[in-house]
């Protein structure tokens, strides 16, 4: 095979710029001429190789990446980073007038791209064209050391500045774009998905004239002036807002664009009930602000939005309830209500629960003492997992619920699970179905459900039992313990 090449000298080594339709990739490669060094942990000293093994998925999402692209989308679909490849003998590479030989004799390694390479194979674009980097005479070791360079000195993009721009550019485009590609595409280009969302969501808080938080959150690039009240930044905003864009809740169910309006008549609610923490001359005294509170608040924002059926009208009373059970001065710089309160995501997390519960007790669904006894006997209990535990107390956690007015019939059909109801007043029912959406349409009066996937009958029958026992009995209306009562582990 004989291509066009431009030669490259660095530091005395020979390096060629090629590029290859994937045609002619996918033909090297099945000839073995293509090899990818995976480790191989039981293989003898110097032939273990150093690559990670293929993630089929990964590749997979490149392969739709490159054979995807619509007239609509904002990314074009392009790969301009080059492959890296080595060719280790040590005979130099046959170069002439411009031109490299890739004679029958020649093996290349890959280096950096075994995704990419495997994507555009099995994509099938034959015409698509590639650029390449062939470097030689590196052996195994120094290939492996390459390698290690390339994939620890890259970083991560984060969504900052060119983001804005794309945002404030095309707004209906961009929501458009969250709404419409999956989280594994936005990890193949190296992007946390939760993190864009979060980030346009963001962006909206601190933009729109309606929005309580405007010009509150600290511009990337942008310095603070002497006497200005920002109490965050964008940057800390995006971060308290994980839960939001990545949890398992009612708010998942909507679109991007009507996320951002809640939450926006969400925080106006909040503004309303405690005026004096939005207010620049008052506001450094509270922590609803700071990112504990915004946080904490952020993270009960499914919550409201299940209580209030997604109503602006409902969502205000609801938030003066929670101002009255934990009124302005709770939320002072160092109450007693946040000492030694964390301000990590799982304790922000933790504490909107708590507040929650508190504040409307009738989602205070599990018994503690129960909670607590069924802890002690896990570690006795063949095949019963930590994991199972927390996965009922999440389902008994007042931030999952969703509207059962808003039921996807389709998402849940013939899906095997446990589930949760619960009505306004507070009282719960728990089961199983092999047919999820069957089951739940034939418990129509409840207000809010929960339900979780599981294909094993063993860690379905286990989870049931345990949301049996963990709900609190003066809440729950199931009169039959979950068969085999005679066998249950909990009793």
């Amino acid at each position: 095979m004989r291509i066009l090449a431009l030669e490259i000298n660095q530091g005395g080594k020979r390096l060629f710029l090629v590029k290859f339709k994937v045609s002619d990739l996918a033909q090297l490669h099945q000839k073995g001429r293509i090899r990818v060094d995976n480790y191989q942990p039981m293989a003898t000293a110097g032939e273990k190789g150093y690559q990670r093994g293929l993630d089929k998925t990964r590749a997979g999402e490149i392969a739709k990446f490159v054979r995807g692209q619509k007239e609509e989308d904002i990314f074009v679909h392009i790969l301009p980073t080059a492959l890296v490849f080595n060719h280790r003998e040590g005979e130099r590479l046959i170069f002439s007038n411009g031109f490299l030989e890739i004679d029958d004799g020649v093996m290349l390694h890959v280096i950096d791209g075994q995704h990419r390479l495997e994507g555009l194979i099995s994509s099938d674009a034959k015409d698509f064209e590639v650029p390449v980097v062939v470097t030689e005479g590196l052996g195994a070791v120094k290939e492996a050391a390459q390698f290690l360079l390339i994939n620890t000195t890259q970083k991560k993009v984060k969504p900052g500045l060119e983001y804005r721009v794309l945002s404030e550019i095309d707004p209906d485009q961009t929501n458009r774009l969250i709404d419409g590609i999956s989280s594994r595409f936005w990890s193949t280009l190296g992007i946390d998905s939760w993190k864009m969302k979060a980030a346009d969501l963001t962006y909206a808080l601190n933009d729109q004239n309606e929005s309580p938080w405007r010009n509150r959150l600290r511009r990337e690039g942008e310095t603070k002036r002497p006497g200005e009240w920002k109490p965050l930044s964008e940057g800390n905003f995006v971060d308290t807002l994980r839960f939001v864009c990545q949890g398992n809740h009612a708010l998942r169910e909507l679109t991007h664009a009507r996320v951002k309006e809640y939450l926006i008549t969400y925080w106006d609610a909040i503004r309303e009930t405690y005026k004096d923490a939005f207010a620049s001359s008052t506001g450094r005294r509270y922590l609803v602000c700071r990112s504990l509170g915004a946080g904490i608040f952020n993270v009960m924002a499914p919550a409201f939005y299940c209580m209030s059926n997604g109503s602006d009208k409902e969502l205000r009373p609801l938030v003066e309830d929670f101002a009255k059970k934990f009124p302005l001065a709770d939320w002072a710089r160092g109450s007693r209500e946040f000492a030694a309160q964390g301000n990590s995501q799982s304790a922000r997390q933790a504490k909107a629960i708590e507040m929650f519960a508190r504040a409307f007790p009738r989602f205070s669904l599990v018994d503690k003492r129960e909670k607590k006894k069924i802890e002690r006997k896990l570690p006795d209990i063949p095949g019963l997992r930590e994991r199972t535990l927390r996965t009922a107390l999440s389902l008994l956690s007042p931030l999952r619920v969703r509207p059962a007015d808003g039921l996807d019939a389709k998402k849940l059909k013939d899906q095997q699970g446990c589930y949760v109801l619960l009505r306004r007043s507070g009282s719960v029912y728990v089961g199983k179905s092999n047919s999820a959406s069957r089951r739940l349409s034939e418990h129509d009066t409840y207000e809010y459900y929960c339900f979780e996937p599981s294909g094993d009958d063993r860690k379905t029958g286990y989870l049931e039992q345990l949301l049996y026992h963990l709900v609190k009995k003066d809440f729950r209306e199931n009169k039959i313990h979950p068969p085999p009562e005679d066998q249950c582990s909990l009793c």
